[in-house]
């Protein structure tokens, strides 16, 4: 994608999305380029424009850093963007991007490798060792891995988790209520392969630890992921069968702005804050990539 910081030339970035070695965190990102290439020409880079919502309409200002545009050296100093740590149902990945093209501002030349490197040096760190107890054994997920990773092959690196004859792929949470009107949804999935079980929302708020209901929903989902290897979530109950952590939001509208800090969202049992599993609601080491580029990266 073309992006950059705003005011400053908007160039080509690629994404960086490695598997790091099991329990470690990205520390440090290193970018070496090679088969520097000159494109005949002078060019002047457009500058990277804010992002506003389009209720806004346009600001009418025009974004032009000139100390950058002025200067006379290669641009950007620093070819890779920020680098974090991220974890998909217990591997590590370092995230990131980088930018194989160099501009000088003040000339308008344009240069570009033909082949970079991408290393990530990690570290041990608690984080990537706790992210080792989501590992999952599904097909599916590990499918998933696989996709979001440019170096596939180090997911062998990992520990496989082996299955457990009381595993199940899909748990639904509910009123006591309600449980016994989910038996034909259970039956039907099982004739189709897949194990579903309920739990009530009394039996996890009486028995499982948390500062309350929704934490101990969120902790309940974990202990189940970890042991028994569910795939999926289902909240099945309205707001006031089923507690939830509100979502926050700021709109601008016609109408003026409306802020809300309490909008109903299953958000906190959601992969990113929990083990990387969908949910759904009714109602020292180093990881390296090379990449090699046409001979044009420019969009024309």
């Amino acid at each position: 994608m073309v992006t950059g910081l705003e005011g400053e030339p908007a160039l080509p970035y690629c994404s960086v999305s490695l598997i790091l070695p099991p329990g470690q965190s990205a520390e440090s990102i290193e970018f070496i380029g090679q088969e520097e290439t000159t494109i005949n020409g002078t060019f002047l880079m457009y500058p990277q424009q804010a992002v506003r919502p389009i209720s806004e309409g346009s600001s009418g200002k025009f974004l032009k850093n000139e100390a950058v545009y002025s200067q006379n050296a290669k641009y950007p100093a620093t070819s890779t963007g920020h680098l974090s740590t991220q974890f998909m149902n217990g591997f590590s990945f370092g995230l990131s991007a980088f930018t194989p093209v160099k501009y000088n501002p003040s000339n308008g030349t344009v240069t570009f490798y033909k082949k970079v490197i991408i290393r990530i040096y990690t570290k041990n760190e608690d984080k990537g060792t706790s992210a080792l107890k989501n590992i999952s054994s599904s097909k599916e997920i590990l499918t998933s891995v696989s996709k979001l990773a440019q170096n596939p092959e180090a997911m062998y690196a990992y520990p496989s988790r082996k299955s457990r004859n009381d595993d199940y792929q899909l748990l639904i949470i509910t009123p006591t209520a309600f449980q016994s009107a989910f038996q034909p949804l259970i039956d039907m999935y099982k004739i189709r392969g897949v194990k579903a079980l309920t739990v009530t929302k009394e039996y996890i708020s009486s028995n499982i630890s948390g500062q309350d209901v929704p934490e101990k929903m969120r902790n309940y989902i974990i202990q189940e992921y970890q042991n028994h290897g569910i795939e999926h979530v289902l909240l099945a109950g309205d707001v006031d069968q089923i507690p939830y952590r509100g979502f926050y939001c700021y709109v601008t509208s016609a109408g003026g702005n409306q802020e809300d800090y309490n909008i109903p969202t299953d958000l906190y049992f959601h992969p990113s804050t929990a083990t990387g599993i969908p949910t759904a609601t009714i109602n020292g080491a180093k990881s390296e990539k090379t990449i090699l580029f046409p001979k044009y990266p420019l969009p024309v």
